[in-house]
């Protein structure tokens, strides 16, 4: 399939491929049932095969608004409490009421029963006290939406709550980076109960506590997608607003140095010896997207960057839509987090959680060469690169 939307093209196969595995388990479902959902919406308001994209859109429409939106997340135990995919179509369509009420109502019981730590910050019942930046991406995108949807403020209140007392725990400021995570007290057999780890081996992990010193690539996307998320919905009256989009200003600005000379993110942000990983990459690119649409951020200064980010990204995506490269799922590996169990896990071919960053990074870009022309062509950003290389 060919049309001016060569970004589009990607997203088809990347799409396709996905269809075809029939191995991924729930937690790997919810981003991207989200994330095909707006690849939908995206693809309807292009210049060509409307009536494609028309229908792809309302197939993935009625998946959705039929599936519960139970469902666990990638390292943690939390559930998300309403389908993301749902909260957002009420949030893009004022005539949703039953998705409106609905999407309400359970935004309304996470902030009453939504388990929290002794500071607010919602945490993982599984292990109270667990802090990880992947709880940000279940809880903040879903309450900016419900807000966006309802008109109501106190959605985003909780939310801007969220990122401020997860940015105080997990983000050093200095490095300009987030830690993925943080654990209260030692780790028990408890703790590692979800991955079956045999007790010879709980022994070892996690003899000191606090933060994980490691900073993981996908851990840092996925407070970027939860503060892109959160700055794209806030209202501009909102009075945390101008805090919360200079610290999204910050992220972004202070990512641009751990790039690699290919336009890749690497498993380990600051450790160049890890390897170039995927779906870190597209969670950067993404939000990168998310400012350069609403032109949050100097174009200029971060222009370069993001193509070259496309570019390399594009090394890692074969024909079929296969994506190479992509993290091993685990907020802590080796039980301590380090940056050394982090660059010590092996990257993954079609990893079930690369899909939809990469789907989301790539819609994203379509839709700003298709509405603003501030990018060019996919192609184009390839041959300009050189593949991705330099």
């Amino acid at each position: 399939m060919k049309n001016q939307f060569g970004y589009l093209d990607i997203c088809q196969s990347v799409y396709r491929k996905w269809q075809s595995l029939d191995t991924l388990p729930d937690t790997a479902e919810v981003l991207l049932e989200y994330s095909v959902l707006r690849l939908g919406r995206i693809g309807m308001a292009g210049a060509a095969e409307k009536s494609f994209w028309q229908n792809f859109f309302d197939s993935r429409k009625a998946e959705i608004i039929a599936s519960s939106g139970q469902k666990r997340s990638e390292t943690t135990t939390l559930y998300w409490p309403f389908h993301p995919g749902a909260a957002w179509l009420a949030a893009r369509s004022p005539e949703e009421e039953e998705l409106k009420s609905a999407g309400k109502t359970a935004a309304e019981q996470l902030l009453r029963e939504g388990h929290r730590n002794s500071e607010g910050l919602f945490d993982d019942p599984f292990y109270p006290g667990h802090l990880s930046t992947e709880i940000l991406a279940m809880t903040v995108p879903f309450l900016a939406w419900t807000g966006r949807s309802t008109g109501e403020f106190r959605f985003f209140d909780e939310a801007a709550s969220q990122i401020k007392g997860y940015a105080g725990k997990l983000y050093d400021r200095i490095s300009g980076l987030w830690h993925p995570g943080f654990l209260p007290g030692q780790a028990n057999s408890r703790m590692w109960d979800m991955t079956n780890k045999s007790p010879l081996s709980q022994e070892l992990y996690l003899p000191e506590t606090g933060i994980f010193p490691g900073c993981w690539g996908r851990g840092e996307g996925y407070a970027l997608f939860a503060i892109s998320e959160l700055v794209f919905e806030l209202p501009d009256e909102h009075p945390e607003k101008s805090v919360l989009l200079a610290l999204r200003g910050e992220m972004l600005e202070k990512i641009l140095p751990y790039q690699d000379s290919d336009g890749m993110w690497h498993q380990v942000l600051d450790d160049w010896g890890s390897y170039p990983e995927s779906s870190g990459t597209a969670w950067i690119l993404y939000a990168l997207g998310r400012a350069f649409k609403r032109g949050t951020i100097d174009r200029e200064k971060f222009l370069n960057s993001y193509l070259k980010g496309l570019a390399g990204l594009n090394r890692y995506l074969a024909f079929d839509g296969s994506v190479f490269n992509g993290s091993t799922g685990s907020i802590c590996p080796g039980g301590r987090g380090t940056a050394v169990d982090f660059a010590l896990t092996r990257w993954l071919k079609n990893e079930r959680n690369a899909f939809a960053p990469v789907l989301l990074a790539l819609q994203q870009a379509a839709q700003i060469e298709h509405h603003t022309g501030l990018i060019p062509p996919w192609e184009e950003v390839i041959k300009q690169f050189d593949g991705g290389a330099r």
